[in-house]
């Protein structure tokens, strides 16, 4: 998988955000002149040219030529990448792939040293995934009992009782997810504290 170029992963919240909407604008445009592309010469140059742009500004974004050192790098413990990766999730933008992205930095934060304030920021990207969706929802679950297993449920308790039908079966979901996690972590050995 391509990695995030420079220009994503040190944007602050405004140049991120900023940085997807130009790219779902794009996207959206290759998919409204892609209906319409074989309906004269003119509509398959549109389709053709919204397309160059995507590819165009999809660069912008990932660095096709370079493995994805992100998520190795906060594996290994790097205090800024891991920072920055609980920003990534914290923002949440969505853009192209970017699920695939937050999964791979949600499992490199399994064993990641995570501070109290990161876990809580982490705890209100978590149920911003559960009122958003995402398909990075199931490995959030995973983290979970890195976050605080119970303060979890509440949030997940909280969004079952949502008004809105997507966010009371992602929260059901999530719900019976927890569970098997739970019964997971209870069968493992504890590991041993230094």
């Amino acid at each position: 998988m391509a990695r995030l170029t420079d220009q994503v992963w040190n944007a602050d919240a405004a140049g991120l955000e900023r940085l997807a909407a130009r790219l779902r604008s794009a996207g959206a445009l290759v998919h409204s002149t892609f209906r319409e592309r074989d309906k004269s010469a003119l509509a398959r140059a549109a389709w053709s040219a919204a397309a160059a742009e995507f590819h165009r500004l999809r660069r912008d974004f990932y660095d096709e030529d370079q493995p994805d050192t992100r998520a190795q790098d906060v594996r290994g413990g790097d205090r800024d990448a891991i920072e920055k990766a609980v920003r990534f999730l914290e923002l949440g933008p969505r853009f192209f792939h970017s699920g695939y992205v937050k999964e791979r930095l949600l499992r490199a934060l399994k064993t990641a040293p995570l501070t109290a304030a990161q876990v809580r920021r982490l705890r209100a990207a978590f149920a911003r995934t559960l009122d958003e969706g995402g398909r990075e929802l199931a490995v959030w679950v995973q983290l979970a009992p890195r976050l605080d297993i119970e303060q979890i449920r509440q949030a997940v308790t909280t969004r079952a009782k949502s008004s809105e039908p997507s966010v009371r079966r992602r929260a059901d979901w999530a719900r019976q997810r927890l569970d098997a996690v739970a019964q997971s972590q209870q069968r493992l050995p504890r590991r041993r504290t230094r």
